[in-house]
């Protein structure tokens, strides 16, 4: 499945060994950052002062905070995916249920709950965010199709559409609710009724 085409908020890409490690820096100081004071919490002089390294080497990347935070999240999209592809070439599932809840499964990690729960909060709130929003959906949603196809559930458009809607706004509820208790057992427990619903529901 070919991955959706993503726009860059990056200006230059790094070639020298020096400034790739200058940029990871600054990408990791953000995600710390962002962690602990929200992802507006901070400043680039903030970062560049926690980073240890230049603030004028942030603009040669960035021209902003928020277009550090679209580039992780653009790094993050493609992750996504290639976790996607990874796990469909490796996977033998007998049903739709039981494809899609390993699916859940398979992504679920503690750094993907992390990032989840940190950009939630972007993805509606620049232009730029909403159209990574909309391209990562519409990759979800091809995926979904093409599955539910392989296990022979031809759906109508609209039910198709309504299948992968749901499946994706459960994984962004279910992960926002993740904080490390016990709790979070009840929380997969609800993904995997929910989507074994849905597949049924949509498939009868």
């Amino acid at each position: 499945m070919a991955r959706s085409q993503l726009p860059t908020a990056i200006k230059i890409q790094p070639k020298q060994q020096r400034a790739k490690q200058s940029l990871e820096t600054i990408l990791a100081t953000t995600l710390a950052l962002g962690i602990r004071h929200g992802v507006a919490g901070f400043t680039t002089n903030q970062i560049a002062e926690e980073g240890g390294v230049d603030v004028s080497s942030i603009y040669r990347f960035f021209d902003n905070l928020p277009s550090i935070w679209l580039h992780i999240a653009e790094q993050w999209i493609i992750e996504i995916q290639s976790e996607y592809e990874k796990f469909e070439s490796s996977t033998d599932s007998d049903t739709a249920e039981i494809f899609f809840v390993a699916l859940f499964r398979h992504w679920l990690t503690k750094d993907n709950i992390k990032r989840s729960k940190l950009l939630a909060g972007l993805w509606h709130a620049y232009p730029e965010f909403v159209s990574l929003n909309n391209r990562q959906f519409e990759f979800h949603h091809q995926f979904c199709r093409k599955h539910l196809l392989k296990y022979g559930y031809d759906l109508n458009q609209t039910d198709m559409l309504a299948f992968s809607r749901f499946t994706y706004i459960c994984e962004d509820a279910i992960t926002e609710g993740f904080d490390g208790s016990s709790a979070d057992k009840g929380l997969i427990k609800l993904y995997e009724l929910s989507v074994s619903s849905a597949v049924r529901s949509f498939t009868d």
